[in-house]
């Protein structure tokens, strides 16, 4: 019983910075700045993506070796999936725009068919986020 309780917490816990690093990450994309101080911030943005990532991972794994079951479970996998899911359609967008023009050349390439990629990273993954959090912490605050 003990460990299953610490289990919960460590979840929690993943799951607030995950909400946090979300945040932070939202702000940097749509508050309007000044193109230098987006460059200046880039490195920043760069570590918070790879940090969202990872902690998606960590939620996905640690709810799965939980005894976590039902709705909670539910949405608290799409908020880990929905994180690990970002950087990988962003690089996934990337690659196969790269691939293609190396294939068959600049201009060649008109650059719509990798768009794909970049919908589910930009829009899906986020919507998908959101309403992982929202269920997540409607279930998690009625304990």
């Amino acid at each position: 019983m003990k460990k299953s309780k610490k289990n919960i917490k460590n979840i929690e816990i993943i799951f607030y910075t995950l909400l946090t690093v979300f945040v932070l990450l939202l702000l940097y994309f749509v508050v309007p700045t000044e193109v230098s101080t987006k460059r200046a911030l880039f490195p920043a943005a760069a570590v918070l993506v790879i940090a969202f990532f990872i902690f998606g991972i960590l939620l996905t794994v640690f709810v799965f070796k939980s005894k976590i079951k039902g709705k909670l479970k539910i949405y608290l996998l799409l908020t880990g999936f929905s994180a690990i899911g970002f950087l990988v359609f962003v690089l996934l967008h990337n690659f196969i725009y790269g691939f293609f023009i190396y294939l068959f050349g600049e201009n060649f390439w008109r650059g719509g068919d990798e768009a794909f990629f970049l919908i589910l990273a930009v829009i899906v993954c986020p919507i998908l986020f959101l309403v992982g959090v929202v269920g997540s912490l409607v279930l998690l605050l009625k304990k």
